[in-house]
C-alpha cells in the first residue's frame, strides 16, 4: 500500500451572533468538504420572548444534529451543548456498555463532511427578540 494523498488539517473556530425571529432557518457557517465539526455551543445573549420556543442547530441532513431542543427563552448566559443531553446525533457516539449490554451515549465524536454544507439555526415557534452566540469548532483542510 502507498499513501496517495497527505494534507495538513487546520483548526477552525467560528463564532456567529444571530438574532432569531420566528421559524426562519438561518445559515450560520459554510462548511467546506472534508471539514470535521467537533463541537457546537450556543450561548443565550438575550432570551427570546413571546411564544415558547426551542432552538436547534444542525444542517440540511439533520436539523438538530448538533444542538437538540434547547430553550430559546433560557436565561441570559445559559450555554447549550456543554452537556451530553443537549448535543445532537452528530456529536454523540453510541456505544454498548459491557456491564448492562445497553446503548449509552458518550463523548463528542465529531461529524465529518464529505461534501460542502452549511450549519443552520432555527427556532421551533414564533418567538422574537432572541440573540444567540453560536460557537462552531473543528478542523478543515483549507484556511
Amino acid at each position: 500500500m502507498a499513501i496517495t494523498a497527505r494534507r495538513t488539517m487546520y483548526p477552525m473556530a467560528e463564532m456567529v451572533e444571530v438574532a432569531a425571529e420566528g421559524t426562519t432557518v438561518i445559515d450560520l457557517v459554510d462548511i467546506p468538504e472534508g471539514t470535521i465539526i467537533e463541537s457546537v455551543l450556543v450561548r443565550v445573549k438575550t432570551p427570546a420572548t413571546g411564544d415558547a420556543a426551542n432552538l436547534t442547530v444542525g444542517d440540511a441532513g439533520d436539523a438538530d444534529g448538533f444542538i437538540v431542543a434547547a430553550d430559546a427563552q433560557g436565561a441570559a448566559g445559559t450555554i447549550y451543548g456543554d452537556d451530553i443531553d443537549e448535543v445532537g446525533a452528530y456529536l454523540k457516539a453510541a456505544v454498548t456498555c459491557a456491564a448492562t449490554s445497553a446503548n449509552a451515549q458518550v463523548g463528542h465524536n465529531g461529524h465529518l463532511y464529505a461534501a460542502a454544507a452549511k450549519v443552520k439555526f432555527v427556532l421551533s415557534a414564533a418567538a422574537t427578540g432572541g440573540v444567540y452566540q453560536v460557537f462552531v469548532t473543528g478542523k478543515r483542510f483549507a484556511i
